[in-house]
């Protein structure tokens, strides 16, 4: 309440995790605070803990806010808003090679409130966490990320597009193969 007081046009996200929606007192205070804030991101363990139910479906007819955005790995996300649910699929096709998938989710979680404060659109915002995540998940830690320098969504899915179409590294077996 006070930082909306102070700054009335901030926008207020939350990204928790699982081990507060476990502490009875945690997640109470979860609760309280998902009715004022403009978004919430989890991932679908979460959303189920937080509700305390075993299905999704369950999980998004609790939770009330004003955009909950629910991830769901590979699947992509559901982003619930104005008691409309849609699923956005993760980006497919790509033949990238993950190596490390920590902090996956963190970097969805920024990529997509990044994008979203620019566009003010969830599925471009929802589309370009997917690639910005799949991006960091090709190399250890964040040495992907910190080779990126995106002046707007657009050059996000040019980039990604560029990823694609590269030649791919044969291997030692490849190059041995008759035929």
């Amino acid at each position: 309440d006070k930082i909306k007081m102070y700054t009335p046009k901030s926008m207020i996200s939350v990204n928790s995790w699982d081990g507060y929606m476990k502490d009875g007192k945690q997640r109470k205070h979860l609760i309280s605070i998902m009715g004022k804030v403009d978004i919430m991101v989890l991932n679908e363990a979460e959303a189920k803990l937080l509700a305390r139910t075993s299905t999704l479906t369950q999980a998004l007819n609790q939770l009330k806010c004003k955009m909950l955005v629910v991830t769901l790995g590979s699947l992509g996300a559901i982003v619930k808003m104005n008691g409309e649910s849609i699923m956005i699929p993760a980006l497919t096709g790509m033949d990238l090679k993950i190596v490390d998938t920590t902090g996956a989710g963190d970097t969805w979680c920024g990529a997509f409130l990044a994008a979203y404060k620019t566009t003010e659109d969830v599925t471009k915002s929802t589309i370009t966490a997917s690639l910005i995540a799949t991006i960091k998940c090709t190399g250890w830690g964040f040495e992907e990320l910190l080779k990126l320098k995106f002046h707007s969504i657009d050059d996000v899915v040019k980039h990604v597009l560029k990823l694609k179409e590269r030649p791919k590294q044969k291997s030692l077996i490849e190059y041995f193969k008759k035929g």
